[in-house]
């Protein structure tokens, strides 16, 4: 294919190109990867309307423009599932599809509604199960008045103008759709959901793949358990057994080093003698050298104090007499630290010292 550039802008380490006619496929149209491959000895690495995103500099006019075809066969099953899961998720379950997005590691479904994982695996399983049914992908189009009359999964966007293309999964889907997608479901071979997350307006996203990235996903799971094998010095099989073992094991540790802590903050507290006394108000002030320091700043408790803990930049303070978070705050104004507080509590950070902050007090 050959493109003729018209202008080149330079961008931060890359460079924009503009095309006369862009035939290449946008990046995030239909929430898919756009095209990737060369413009003469550069690499595409985004594709907009306008413009396409390049890795080098190219002199204006005639170049050949080298699609990568692996690049497109992978959108292709990543689509083609994001489909096949739209499509099962609301036809047995009434969940909608209310977002979709590809990305180069993953792609996410965004569905309106938050389901148990039992469930997500249950529509993963489901997906597959239609993937080896050996289903027919094809595509028809139609002018807008035939598409809206036609039974299809969602609505037609508005935005779209000319000829309406329809992307059919046999007897599983319909969904208009400009984007790339395989001829068989049998070309996907597998879906893997990764994780899910809940997100805003009680919605939840799913994150999937499919195709050779399942298999890639496999190998590198399979590469950190055995990694995880070697270091745990145990099989496969007993890991649940050894993780938990470790796990309380380190709990009793935990609170062994709580008490321990505990124990020694005590004892400062009983023995730490004021540092300073202004109008009548104990001023306490420690450096932290261990976590111990952090339990006698929880726990402290005199009457008419100020107790301020330095942790390398950062002061911490404490007190039952002053307003700490209006104390920060004139600190801020006079030394440009960031820091705040509320009544009782509260800290701050930047280049100050023990002296500056007893001075406004």
């Amino acid at each position: 294919m050959i493109v003729n550039i018209l202008k080149v802008e330079k961008e931060e380490n890359n460079y924009k190109i503009f095309i006369e006619n862009n035939p290449l496929y946008p990046d995030g149209k239909g929430g898919q990867l756009g095209d990737r491959g060369k413009i003469d000895n550069a690499n595409i690495k985004y594709v907009d309307k306008k413009y396409i995103l390049v890795d080098r500099e190219i002199n204006i006019g005639e170049k050949e423009v080298i699609i990568d075809k692996k690049n497109q066969k992978d959108i292709s099953k990543q689509h083609t599932a994001q489909h096949i899961l739209s499509a099962i998720m609301k036809d047995l379950y009434g969940l909608n599809t209310v977002g979709f997005r590809m990305s180069e590691e993953y792609s996410t479904i965004d569905i309106d509604k938050r389901i148990s994982e039992e469930l997500i695996k249950k529509i993963e399983d489901i997906s597959n199960e239609k993937i080896n049914e050996n289903l027919d992908v094809y595509e028809k189009k139609y002018d807008r008045s035939e598409a809206e009359n036609l039974s299809l999964r969602k609505d037609i966007s508005e935005k779209i103008t000319g000829d309406i293309r329809v992307i059919y999964i046999e007897n599983l889907d319909a969904s208009a759709c400009g984007g790339f997608h395989v001829k068989n479901t049998l070309e996907i071979n597998m879906i893997k959901i990764i994780k899910t997350e809940n997100i805003k307006n009680s919605y939840m996203r799913i994150y999937f793949l499919a195709g050779k990235r399942v298999l890639n996903y496999l190998k590198s799971t399979e590469s950190i358990l055995n990694e995880l094998g070697t270091i745990l010095n145990t099989n496969k099989e007993d890991f649940i057994s050894k993780i938990t073992k470790i796990i309380e094991e380190n709990d009793i540790q935990k609170k062994e080093l709580d008490n321990l802590y505990s124990y020694k903050a005590n004892n400062l507290i009983k023995n730490l003698e004021p540092f300073k006394i202004i109008k009548d108000i104990n001023i306490f002030y420690l450096e932290k050298k261990d976590e111990s320091f952090e339990y006698v700043y929880k726990n402290f408790d005199r009457e008419n104090f100020i107790f301020i803990l330095k942790d390398n930049d950062t002061y911490k303070i404490q007190s039952d007499s002053v307003n700490v978070g209006t104390l920060i705050k004139s600190i801020n104004n006079k030394h440009s630290t960031k820091g705040g507080g509320g009544k009782n509590n509260g800290q701050i950070k930047g280049n100050i010292s023990f002296e500056n902050i007893i001075d406004l007090i």
